[in-house]
């Protein structure tokens, strides 16, 4: 009933004939059909709303395989990055599903891959590309805590 709700206030809200964005799909709690509109515009925007996509399919768990989802979400985010590689949503978006890979993997592959190191280095590339942005410090807390 929520997600009706939210569907018919956004329809209100769209100009007659305009389809809605991947962010309003996404706000809307339509995951599927966010994800794929975001990729069919092939832009960084594009591929960093994917990418937000499937952060929320994690944190709600939605999905059967975490760490999976992240490493795929990673790819999206590398293609927007080899696009644009100082964008601050993209570095946003790497540091919190690198944090998710290490987070859903186990005890051994953390220390054989490195992935803490990883994710505190993508949390450093965010920081330095966002020195006041709050998430900065969420992501450092969350990654003091997984540790």
């Amino acid at each position: 009933m929520k997600h009706f709700v939210l569907l018919l206030a956004l329809i209100i809200a769209t100009p007659a004939g305009a389809a809605p964005t991947p962010r309003d799909l996404l706000q809307a709690g339509d995951y599927q059909d966010a994800r794929v509109s975001a990729l069919a515009q092939d832009t960084v925007d594009g591929l960093n709303v994917a990418a937000e996509v499937m952060a929320a399919e994690i944190m709600l768990m939605r999905v059967d395989d975490a760490k999976d989802h992240a490493k795929d979400a990673l790819t999206l985010i590398d293609r927007a990055l080899d696009r644009d590689p100082d964008n601050v949503e993209a570095l946003f978006l790497k540091a919190l599903h690198t944090g998710f890979r290490t987070r859903s993997s186990s005890a051994f592959a953390i220390m054989m891959k490195g992935l803490i190191g990883d994710t505190y280095e993508a949390i450093e590339g965010f920081e330095a590309a966002a020195p006041n942005d709050p998430r900065a410090d969420a992501l450092y807390g969350a990654w003091h805590l997984g540790i």
